[in-house]
């Protein structure tokens, strides 16, 4: 049965406007999905896609629909944080400040192409679906090449989402994101419905920062995220987890310890799931490089194996580095970018699932850093980049690149036009992620920009050039 995630007395609406070049904005009210007559994007171009400084809104993630390129999502995250960023922007207490005391979910769709959007909340998680657990955030989203719509979440409790009040949960859309299913629970922990505990011989009781990835060849859906566990196999702590679902994410198998917590973007075609991590510890190996997970029977079980990749050193810690990207055109082949402590982003390629490594290809923007990667594979083949370009006083640019021979060689082009300030420390938690896609003739880019005082979202994007 559908959920009706969306409310047409308070839905928000965003036209994107072409003046001179320049992207303007501005938000009117009007009816769920209007349609009005607008120029179409730019070439190439950026423009603030959320307004409301009550609340930090950041953390984007991005997918185009394949059926119909003009239908976009976007989610984000709205900070409330005990209502101290209201406070902070001189703004009013909200109902939501006390409902979601930490995080909300909310979603923007455009199915024109980005002329127009509208805004509003994710079924995920709030008050009203689940008051013991009414915190939402991590979000993700993606399409299936059916057209359907997948968006994980965390749902949980502050602070006791630290021995159990809080998991990850997934809702679908079959209409573009008009209307969304129930949200299912991705890997329980004690606290979770459908847990297990006789089972798992064992306690889940923590969870945080999650990927997913699709296999559109067998239409598995895949989770990665970090767990606190302590199991009758003598493993205690947090790990990093691994599992599938192969009914649009309606049910998830057991989910599997895969070793030390380190969360990194996952991919995934033809029957293979991959993705890095750094080596069980005492593991021998010829340098202090992580190793490439690799799963072929849908997440029962994994293999490890060795890569010449650094573990990231850029100030964004694990988030900054190392994510995957399956090539859907071509068996066997990742592709993953990390970055190195002299600022160069490195994208290394393997032909067969992590067993032979080529490169790394090195980008460089000259006197910047590296933070917040995001790669993927459009759907024939293009490799994409989207990243920070950091300068030393923490400011950055949103920059894309795009590959069309497999990672050997990029072209890499800036989307956002001016820097965004530093990132204010207190609400990096709620922006740990940028995102790309890599669809339609172009590579699209969402990332959280603090130009004009507060922490909004934006987005932008430049075409390919074949």
């Amino acid at each position: 049965m559908a959920v009706h995630g969306r409310s047409r007395s308070r839905r928000s609406r965003f036209r994107l406007i072409a003046a001179g070049g320049v992207v303007c904005a501005a938000a009117v009210t009007v009816p769920a999905l209007a349609q009005t007559s607008g120029p179409a994007l730019p070439a190439t171009f950026e423009a603030q896609l959320t307004f409301n400084k009550h609340y930090a809104e950041g953390e984007p993630s991005i997918a185009v629909n394949p059926r119909n390129p003009k239908n976009i999502i976007v989610t984000f995250l709205a900070n409330t944080g005990l209502g101290t960023y209201g406070l902070q922007n001189n703004t009013a207490p909200t109902p939501r400040d006390f409902k979601q005391t930490i995080q909300g979910c909310d979603y923007l769709v455009t199915t024109d192409g980005g002329r127009t959007w509208s805004r509003d909340r994710l079924p995920i998680a709030n008050f009203e679906i689940d008051p013991t657990r009414p915190n939402c955030s991590d979000t993700l989203v993606l399409f299936d090449k059916r057209g359907v719509a997948y968006v994980i979440g965390s749902s949980f409790q502050f602070p006791t989402f630290a021995v159990g009040h809080g998991d990850f949960r997934v809702i679908s859309s079959r209409d573009g994101g008009k209307t969304w299913t129930k949200p299912s629970v991705v890997s329980p922990t004690i606290l979770s419905p459908g847990r297990d505990i006789r089972k798992w011989q064992g306690a889940r009781f923590y969870d945080d920062r999650e990927f997913m990835a699709l296999d559109d060849s067998t239409h598995t859906l895949y989770v990665s995220g970090t767990q606190g566990r302590v199991d009758a196999h003598g493993s205690v702590g947090d790990m990093e987890y691994l599992t599938s679902s192969d009914d649009g994410g309606k049910t998830w198998r057991d989910a599997i310890a895969v070793g030390v917590a380190a969360p990194s973007p996952l991919s995934a075609a033809f029957g293979i799931v991959g993705f890095t991590s750094p080596p069980h510890i005492g593991a021998k190996r010829s340098c202090s490089c992580l190793d490439f997970v690799v799963s072929t029977d849908r997440a029962r079980s994994i293999v490890r194996r060795p890569t010449p990749i650094p573990g990231s050193s850029t100030p964004g810690g694990l988030l900054s580095g190392a994510a995957t990207a399956a090539d859907p055109t071509h068996a066997g082949h990742f592709a993953v970018a990390t970055s190195d402590s002299a600022g160069n982003l490195l994208v290394y390629r393997t032909p067969d699932a992590g067993r032979t490594w080529t490169g790394p290809t090195s980008m460089t923007v000259p006197g910047r850093g590296v933070s917040k990667i995001w790669p993927e594979f459009s759907r024939v083949g293009v490799l994409g980049v989207g990243w920070r370009a950091t300068k030393s006083d923490g400011s950055y640019g949103f920059y894309g690149a795009a590959s069309y021979n497999g990672g050997k060689t990029f072209v890499i082009k800036r989307i956002s036009r001016a820097d965004s300030p530093p990132t204010d420390r207190l609400w990096v938690a709620g922006d740990d992620t940028s995102a790309i896609a890599v669809a339609n003739g172009r590579l699209y880019a969402t990332w959280g920009d603090w130009r004009g005082g507060g922490l909004q979202t934006w987005w932008g994007g430049f075409p390919l050039s074949h």
